[in-house]
C-alpha cells in the first residue's frame, strides 16, 4: 500500500487567508486509528455517524498529541 503525504501549496484562496493546515503523518495515522475505533465502538451508521463522533474524534486526538490545535468540524469550509 503506498503511504500518500497531505501537502500545502501555500497559496491562498481568492476569498482571503487560507485556513488550511498541513497534517502530519502521525496525526493522519491516529485520524484513521481513531474512525476505527469509532466503527468498533458502533458509532457507524448506514450514512456516516452517529451524534458525537466529533467529539470522540478530538479527545482521542487530543489523548495522542497533548496540547494540540486540531479541532472537529464536520463541514467543509
Amino acid at each position: 500500500m503506498e503511504s500518500s503525504i497531505s501537502t500545502d501549496t501555500g497559496k491562498k484562496s481568492d476569498k482571503g487567508s487560507s485556513s488550511r493546515r498541513v497534517w502530519t503523518f502521525q496525526e493522519e495515522q491516529a485520524l484513521v486509528n481513531g474512525l476505527k475505533e469509532l466503527v468498533v465502538r458502533g458509532y457507524k451508521v448506514d450514512n456516516g455517524f452517529k451524534a458525537g463522533y466529533v467529539g470522540f474524534l478530538e479527545s482521542w486526538l487530543m489523548n495522542a498529541f497533548p496540547g494540540t490545535d486540531l479541532k472537529g468540524d464536520p463541514h467543509i469550509n
